[in-house]
């Protein structure tokens, strides 16, 4: 899908991210614009809180997954935080999920 845009626009902003997402999903049978069978991947140009709130937005109902490299530098960054300063992640079934050790 090719998208015009102005020489000047910026790129992989997360306006462009919805955009795209929401002409791909005007593609699909109706029936698939919305639901958890439906999965939106992005890597980490995508992998913005504006993106992910439009994903996750009440009521939109889709899957989605965002990918990014963790370098040993984050790594080692993320090993220095402390245990209380995170918080759990919960399935949708709003369940603990797994933590590895």
């Amino acid at each position: 899908m090719d998208v015009l845009r102005p020489g000047n626009a910026d790129s992989n902003t997360a306006a462009d991210h919805v955009e795209a997402t929401m002409l791909a999903l005007a593609q699909l049978p109706k029936r698939f614009r919305r639901g958890r069978q439906t999965l939106i991947r992005t890597d980490s140009g995508g992998g913005t809180h504006e993106f992910v709130a439009w994903l996750a937005q009440r009521g939109r109902w889709l899957s989605y997954s965002v990918g990014m490299i963790i370098t040993d530098a984050i790594h080692q960054a993320v090993l220095k935080i402390p245990a209380s300063a995170w918080t759990p992640t919960v399935d949708a079934g709003r369940r603990a999920a797994r933590r590895d050790p």
